[in-house]
């Protein structure tokens, strides 16, 4: 957030990480494949047309990915990643991020983490600006 916030940024997009919090309704295998997820554990999709969407790699996702292009019929049966677990139903929607969740914690723990985190690094930054220090 800190970063986000640095280059710019109002806000910050962490929906990947909600979906994967104790209170999120989609199914435990949904949530562990994006805490089994790697740095690299995502594809981009439909990249020869629109819209690009990124999704955790699964078997289904992959195939999707080397076609470049999916049709609406792709998502006929994403209720059945979402709540019945299969992750290989349709594409497991996933951000760029998901390498980065490793845990399961409740909404609040995410929040209370995130803008602890930001506060931290950024009273870090502006006592390394004020003393100009930058070691």
């Amino acid at each position: 957030m800190a970063a986000a916030v640095a280059l710019g940024a109002e806000a910050i997009q962490i929906g990947t990480r909600f979906v994967a919090c104790a209170e999120s309704p989609v199914h435990t295998h949904y949530k562990q494949a994006i805490v089994d997820a790697q740095a690299t554990g995502t594809l981009m999709l439909n990249t020869k047309s629109t819209p690009c969407i990124r999704a955790l790699k699964t078997d289904f996702s992959r195939a999707l990915h080397e076609a470049g292009v999916m049709g609406t019929e792709t998502f006929q049966d994403i209720q059945d990643v979402y709540f019945g677990g299969n992750i290989n139903a349709a594409p497991a929607l996933a951000g760029q991020s998901a390498g980065l969740i490793h845990e399961v914690h409740s909404a609040s723990q995410i929040v209370q983490v995130t803008v602890a985190q930001f506060h931290a690094i950024t009273a870090r930054l502006g006592a390394m600006a004020a003393g100009a220090n930058f070691s």
